[in-house]
């Protein structure tokens, strides 16, 4: 018998994704399991590679120079609990990507909008609305 999935933030040993179990849960359902599946359809490529010029036929070398066989379908724009109602299904808002620019992307993102950093910077931003004040 096999070992039941978990999903990344269930992992305790590997760095959890900036999303909350309520956006996670999200990717788990059938409507978007039907988008992302087309979209990769009718967008196979990588956007970001494709800009680059890395593809050949139908086939695409990505950044490490290797053929890229499986790619994501990526929001643009991070959902949160608030937007997954009106960005989750929003066509316009997704991208195919390969798992390099991918996991560049999310790196970024995580960096640049992780829970603590806009913590940090409301805390700042305070700082200096107090001193305007004086």
């Amino acid at each position: 018998m096999g070992t039941k999935y978990k999903f990344k933030w269930e992992q305790k040993d590997k760095k959890s994704w900036s999303h909350n179990p309520e956006v996670e849960s999200f990717y788990t359902t059938p409507a978007w399991a039907r988008m992302a599946a087309t979209h990769k359809q009718l967008f196979p490529l990588c956007k970001h590679c494709e800009r680059k010029g890395l593809y050949v036929g139908k086939g695409m070398i990505g950044p490490k120079g290797k053929i890229v066989k499986r790619m994501f379908t990526d929001h643009t724009t991070p959902l949160t609990p608030d937007t997954i109602s009106t960005m989750g299904l929003d066509w316009d808002n997704l991208q195919t990507l390969c798992p390099t620019c991918h996991a560049i992307k999310t790196a970024r993102q995580n960096g640049k909008y992780s829970a603590a950093n806009l913590q940090k910077g409301k805390q700042l931003q305070n700082q200096f609305n107090d001193f305007d004040n004086d």
